[in-house]
């Protein structure tokens, strides 16, 4: 595939004065410049979100009138670009052409493979600075100095780029934007496959990889973060031959197609248990947020196993609601 098919692409005008950017925006050019200046008055705290190995995960959020400016930086700048093949994770689907986005649709461009290499950025949001996202700006969309500095000042805080914030997840995936293409089409001549959720990198391949190249793949990759400022989660590295317990996203790759762990299937199926066998003593209340957390599980496992999905979702149908 050439090297144009792998970058990011933005078709449109490039914004080159402030008065046309607030336009774009919604809002006037004072207006504009002054919440610029002041973005750090509305930032929040989000959602603190626990990771698959138990550790807090704090993200944040914006109060109005940020938080519409962000909507609107999303919807008719950020939307408006075309991402490769190969970044799948905080993106919206295009079916239409061909490009699934979601963790189970990442981990099947994985499966049944000879080998799976996964390597993981470390601190990703917290090491996107605000230098690195003025560059997107200037240097990928091609604004003036002058609206990239402010586009800057509205989606970073404290020098780096929240994670949490609207604008967040595709700024993340713009990160790499000048290295990563270069790497895909090195690997893709070779015929591997790799792709990155974020901060998660997967490569794999379908026939055997010698040593020597297992490290020259690795080595490539850490040249591209290292190249932008970013470094590696060495702790994180695993490659996985077949035959071992090959994961991606924490769902097994090992076969034709991704599944998700059988200790994982069979707490599902206890919490479901549970729920039915105490459902009479709960509140209304109580009852209906541990359907509701119970209800997104299950769907997380369909379009991998629809037929226990299929039954636990009856299960859960046969439930009486409590009255209180």
């Amino acid at each position: 595939m050439r090297l144009s098919q792998l970058s990011p692409r933005y078709a449109r005008r490039r914004i080159q004065r402030v008065e046309s950017l607030a336009k774009l925006l919604g809002t006037s050019p004072t207006d504009l410049a002054a919440l610029a200046a002041n973005s750090a008055h509305y930032w929040i705290p989000g959602r603190t979100k626990t990771k698959s190995d138990g550790t807090k995960r704090h993200t944040s959020n914006a109060l109005e009138p940020l938080k519409s400016i962000h909507k609107a930086i999303k919807n008719k700048i950020l939307r408006a670009t075309s991402y490769p093949h190969y970044l799948m994770g905080g993106l919206p689907s295009d079916e239409e052409a061909g490009c699934i986005r979601h963790c189970e649709e990442n981990a099947k461009r994985h499966s049944g493979q000879r080998i799976v290499v996964t390597e993981d950025i470390k601190s990703f949001y917290p090491s996107i600075t605000a230098s690195r996202i003025h560059d997107i700006w200037q240097g990928f969309y091609r604004f003036s100095p002058e609206v990239a500095e402010l586009l800057t000042k509205l989606t970073t805080y404290r020098g780096v780029v929240p994670q949490g914030w609207v604008p967040s997840s595709y700024l993340a995936n713009l990160a790499l934007w000048d290295c990563e293409p270069g790497l895909v089409a090195h690997l893709e001549r070779q015929g591997l496959t790799y792709t990155r959720w974020i901060d998660d990198i997967t490569i794999s391949s379908k026939t055997f990889v010698a040593p020597a190249c297992k490290t020259a793949i690795v080595t490539a990759v850490y040249g591209m973060l290292r190249s932008a400022n970013f470094s590696p989660a060495r702790t994180k590295h695993r490659i996985r031959t077949r035959g071992q317990n090959q994961r991606v996203m924490n769902l097994n790759v090992s076969g034709k197609r991704p599944t998700v762990p059988r200790q994982r299937l069979a707490e599902l199926r206890a919490t479901v248990r549970n729920l039915l066998r105490d459902a009479g003593s709960l509140s209304a209340a109580d009852y209906t947020s541990k359907r509701d957390r119970i209800e997104g599980q299950i769907g997380s496992i369909s379009r991998m196993h629809p037929r226990l999905a299929e039954r636990l979702r009856n299960q859960l149908a046969s439930v009486r609601r409590p009255a209180n």
